[in-house]
């Protein structure tokens, strides 16, 4: 059963494996995608980096196939993102973000969200941080700028943070290491062998790690299962 027969994204362009749409909004474009498997229980928000608008990432890097690979029961959501240094970003509020996705696509996003984020989107995901929602993120090589509201935000006892560095593995090493104990035990960081644009265009990393993303009524039990030593 195709997700349309669900009531995900009525609107869209069905495909064997989902269902996917492109808004416009007065953020610019926002690309849906709901898988075919079922009734989305979480919505995940990709943010793009730099170079790149959400158009071109959406389609020269196939998102929507590569999250339906994750396997997650979720909306795929893909925002317009400053696409150079000099750019304001376009979504400062994922709450404004997600209430765009209902009105305009005529599904509610569920509030149970994971974030990650590429590149140049730290500066995006770091706007959203004060928010309740945010407390599932995921940075692909994007530990840049001084992280300062990162620092902050894992001292919230929900927030669980994954950092894949590639270039970046030197700050992120440095901000994790700058951490307190109960923050660092927050954080899972991964060194990767993979380029810096190799982490969206290869078909299995982004994939991956939104597959491997707790339930948010997991994240206790998998606070648990993590090393009290940090990072590794």
């Amino acid at each position: 059963m195709l997700a349309t027969g669900l009531g995900c994204l009525p609107q869209g362009a069905s495909a064997d494996r989902g269902v996917h749409q492109r808004l416009s909004t007065q953020g610019g474009p926002v690309h849906l995608w709901c898988p075919s498997r079922g009734a989305p229980a979480e919505t995940v928000v990709f943010v793009h980096g730099h170079e790149l608008n959400a158009d071109e990432v959406y389609a020269q890097h196939q998102l929507g196939e590569q999250f339906e690979s994750s396997g997650r029961a979720a909306l795929f959501v893909v925002p317009e993102a400053p696409i150079d240094a000099a750019e304001p970003v376009k979504w400062s509020s994922l709450e404004a973000l997600l209430a765009t996705v209902d009105a305009a696509a005529g599904v509610r996003a569920p509030r149970s969200v994971i974030v990650v984020g590429h590149s140049g989107a730290y500066r995006t995901i770091a706007r959203w941080l004060s928010s309740p929602l945010a407390t599932r993120v995921v940075l692909l090589d994007a530990a840049y700028g001084d992280l300062v509201e990162f620092d902050d935000w894992l001292s919230r006892p929900e927030a669980r943070l994954h950092v894949l560095s590639a270039l970046t593995e030197p700050r992120a090493q440095a901000f994790i290491a700058a951490l307190g104990e109960e923050q660092r035990a927050r954080v899972r960081h991964e060194v990767t062998g993979l380029g810096h644009w190799e982490l969206i265009s290869g078909g299995v990393t982004l994939s991956r790690v939104i597959a491997e993303q707790p339930l948010a009524t997991e994240r206790g039990r998998s606070s648990a299962r993590r090393s009290p030593s940090g990072p590794r």
